[in-house]
């Protein structure tokens, strides 16, 4: 409930500020932080080609795991057709042999 109220509390003191005009001078103002170092690399032809070759790289490992993920799905697909044909041709075969049973035994048609 704390966190709630404090949630409430910073965005009424925004809203006292923006209607104030002192969020505006501290925006311009006191938090203007001078262009560090890092920011011409992050601006630089090297950086921007390093980023182009990880993201072209990750691409690429990304579409080779979806075909490897699309393929070991149609073997799952293909293998469980070929166990359930099977299932079913050991099945005929079971009963088969269970009718031949029934009708080579003597005592089924002696009644």
């Amino acid at each position: 409930m704390k966190i709630f109220q404090r949630f409430i509390y910073l965005v009424y003191v925004q809203y006292l500020f923006y209607f104030s005009g002192l969020l505006d001078w501290l925006v311009n103002t006191a938090f203007i932080v001078p262009n560090p170092g890092y920011m011409n690399f992050i601006n630089g032809p090297i950086y921007l080609f390093i980023k182009d070759v990880i993201t072209a790289v990750l691409t690429v490992a990304g579409l080779v795991i979806a075909v490897i993920g699309l393929y070991t799905w149609k073997k799952q697909i293909k293998g469980t057709k070929e166990f359930e044909t099977f299932y079913d041709l050991y099945y005929s075969v079971l009963k088969l042999r269970d009718a031949i049973k029934y009708v080579r035994n003597l005592r089924t048609f002696m009644r």
